[in-house]
């Protein structure tokens, strides 16, 4: 019974171990220079922050897209504008993440267009491998295009 015991510990620690590999969240950092956050602010207008996972298939038989890459999945995050950190990559957490060599995350943020129909902002971009976005904070920084 002991032995039996000692077999089952093992495994819940295992898959505890695997379930806290699974861990796919990161933080963002979200900053607007004054003007956009003026002008925003003042139409009402709220921005959108765009999260698209994909990754290299980890081999051949893995079914890919066209042009070569494994679909993980996509988030979008419709805030405020505002100086913010925002959470992002949580539903990864059941992504196939075994299908890839590497686990690589683009993130895009422009206007929701509720207010104006075209994007008014000009903002930097994350795009790179996940180990590198979870183990920093990336920052995203936005201003306004020209008029």
């Amino acid at each position: 019974m002991r032995h039996v015991a000692i077999v089952l510990a093992a495994a819940l620690c295992g898959i505890a171990q695997v379930g806290l590999a699974q861990d796919t969240t990161f933080y963002l950092d979200l900053r607007f220079d004054p003007a956009a956050l003026e002008r925003l602010s003042a139409m009402g207008e709220r921005v959108m922050v765009s999260a698209w996972y994909h990754g290299d298939p980890s081999s051949p038989d893995v079914a890919v897209d066209e042009i070569g890459q494994v679909f993980l999945g996509a988030e979008q995050a419709e805030v405020w504008p505002g100086n913010q950190t925002l959470r992002l990559g949580g539903m990864l957490a059941g992504a196939p993440l075994a299908q890839v060599s590497e686990a690589r995350v683009n993130i895009n943020v422009f206007t929701a267009r509720l207010v104006h129909e075209d994007n008014l902002l000009d903002c930097s971009l994350v795009d790179g491998p996940m180990s590198e976005v979870q183990a920093g904070k990336p920052g995203i920084f936005c201003t306004l295009l020209a008029p």
